[in-house]
């Protein structure tokens, strides 16, 4: 497995996130100003089971947890899960698979924004190795978004790559 961590730091003056939007009419439109901005986020990767004989191929977990400070980012705290891996079938050693889910939560300065509401999501793609320099990709989204007239959407996918 593996984990990463990494910290964002800026000592520029931003305008506040609320004022990067289009503003209703009637709304202070005075120019808010933030001092500065962070952000900070950690990924991880960790097989549960592998392959004795090849600790390539196997299944395990995954994820990533990222925090800003809402006030020069309109994205405040985001949240991932999921479980994917190498080799699902026998025979099948290079074909490629995940399910996630994830949570997405916006600053509370968005004034403006048609929002009402966070938003989460689930995916899950199956990568199909035809040869060693070709890929058949299926995937499949349902998100439900946070901008309040948009139902939830359910995307599919399908992509070949060639690697030559």
């Amino acid at each position: 497995g593996h984990h990463t961590f990494g910290f964002l730091y800026s000592t520029k003056n931003f305008t506040s996130v609320d004022q990067r939007i289009f503003l209703p009419p009637g709304t202070d439109r005075s120019v808010r100003k933030e001092d500065n901005s962070w952000a900070f986020i950690y990924n991880f990767q960790q097989y549960l089971v592998s392959d004795p004989n090849d600790p390539e191929q196997g299944w395990g977990l995954f994820g990533r947890f990222g925090i800003s400070d809402g006030d020069a980012n309109l994205l405040h705290r985001f949240y991932s899960i999921g479980i994917g891996g190498t080799g699902l079938f026998p025979g099948r050693a290079r074909d490629r698979f995940g399910v996630g889910y994830y949570y997405l939560e916006l600053s509370d300065e968005r004034v403006g924004l048609a929002t009402e509401d966070d938003e989460h999501g689930v995916e899950i793609f199956y990568n199909l190795a035809l040869t060693p320099a070709c890929e058949l990709s299926a995937d499949l989204q349902v998100i439900d978004g946070a901008v309040r007239s948009a139902d939830t959407a359910i995307i599919g996918g399908l992509r070949a790559r060639l690697r030559f």
